[in-house]
């Protein structure tokens, strides 16, 4: 009997698939969570690049002149392509006298949306803030309730400016 249980103490047939249950949902979580943090990062960086790009109609009057809200969000949207969808994304322009009396401060709702948003570019001269929202889900919600609410949270890029005389 006890020369038995010393030859199943000694087996060490099973012992490379008891490791690699207990190693391999860590190694799994980070791998994913790293591609879903790369993920986020890449869809803030084309956020930015569409918001500038975009912003750019307004600084020179394309937007007030020339087509209005429809030019700005097809350029924010052939900016993006197809990594995040066109409808998801979230704009609120605002335009007055000074910078100061703009409240920059974005909060999602409980939707996670942008809980304020309008359309207003302003005329030459006018200074303007610029804010576009998209709603992100992340890919492993576990991972990113550390960082989020129930693996959801608000990705916002913002630009100000001062309008040209156009």
């Amino acid at each position: 009997m006890r020369r038995g249980l010393f030859k199943v103490a000694r087996d060490r047939r099973g012992a490379v698939l008891v490791e690699f249950a207990l190693v391999s949902p860590v190694f799994f979580l980070l791998t994913f969570a790293s591609i879903d943090f790369g993920m986020i990062l890449l869809t803030q960086s084309s956020i930015n690049f569409a918001i500038r790009d975009a912003s750019r109609l307004i600084m020179t009057g394309q937007v007030q002149t020339g087509g209005g809200q429809s030019v700005f969000t097809s350029r924010v949207c052939s900016d993006v392509g197809s990594l995040i969808p066109c409808s998801s994304l979230q704009y609120n322009v605002q335009s007055g006298s000074t910078f100061s009396g703009f409240n920059a401060t974005v909060v999602a709702n409980s939707s996670g949306n942008m809980s304020t948003t309008g359309f207003s570019p302003g005329g030459p001269g006018s200074d303007v803030l610029v804010q576009i929202g998209y709603p992100y889900t992340c890919i492993i919600p576990i991972a990113c309730n550390y960082i989020s609410n129930n693996g959801k949270f608000l990705l916002v890029s913002t630009v100000a400016f001062q309008n040209e005389n156009y």
